[in-house]
């Protein structure tokens, strides 16, 4: 069967100061949760992960004149209306994230925070995966993989973090759905990342160092 392409955008917002000004441009669900939202970081992590959705549509032939307009499934899942293509957005710290595809896809991203992940062991983990942990050399990577991949599922479902996701499995997890799992580097800021799809597919990872809004 042939595979196919997942375009994954990537952005370090770092420098990028929030701009009221770009909210427009972003669909109105996500404007309205922007505009209402008391914490500046959450508001500049989601305005630039609405831009950095309109960056890869535009950047791939998507024509917009005005704010992009959504449709939703049974679940809320957003897509983009009039639009064949497919997406899934994540951001952790810095870091934004963007996939686009012909089909499906679920994506999340974890940058390593400065605190103890201990707590969320039994409420994220499997019985199994969480002996491997208690064995693990490094207790913060494994975990984060075992997140990435599961949040990765969960947003392909459609269904996002409903309670903790304890009673998954990664390994039986990959009997039914392909993942792409990935620990990189950004700008010095690492990070663990998934795309996660039905059917075999690649991955065309791109940097973006300039937005396309227009």
């Amino acid at each position: 069967m042939k595979k196919f392409s997942v375009k994954v955008y990537a952005l370090d917002i770092s420098d990028m100061p929030f701009d009221e000004g770009l909210i427009p441009l972003v669909e109105s669900a996500r404007a309205e949760k922007i505009l209402s939202s008391g914490s500046g970081e959450y508001k500049r992590r989601s305005l630039y992960a609405g831009i950095l959705l309109r960056h890869a549509l535009l950047t791939e032939g998507e024509v917009f004149h005005g704010a992009i307009e959504m449709r939703y499934g049974d679940r809320g899942k957003p897509y983009v209306k009039g639009s064949d293509k497919f997406f899934g957005i994540t951001h952790s710290g810095d870091l934004v994230f963007v996939a686009t595809a012909a089909c499906e896809v679920g994506i999340d991203a974890e940058v390593p925070q400065n605190k103890d992940y201990s707590q969320l062991i039994k409420k994220t983990l499997s019985e199994t995966e969480r002996e491997e942990y208690r064995l693990s050399k490094d207790k913060t990577a494994f975990f984060l993989e075992k997140w990435v991949i599961k949040e990765s599922y969960l947003k392909l479902l459609g269904t996002g973090l409903e309670g903790y996701p304890s009673g998954i499995d990664a390994r039986e997890l990959e009997k039914e759905i392909n993942f792409s799992f990935r620990r990189f580097d950004i700008n010095g800021k690492d990070c663990f990342f998934c795309v996660a799809a039905r059917g075999g597919f690649t991955v065309d990872f791109k940097v973006v160092n300039g937005l396309k809004t227009a």
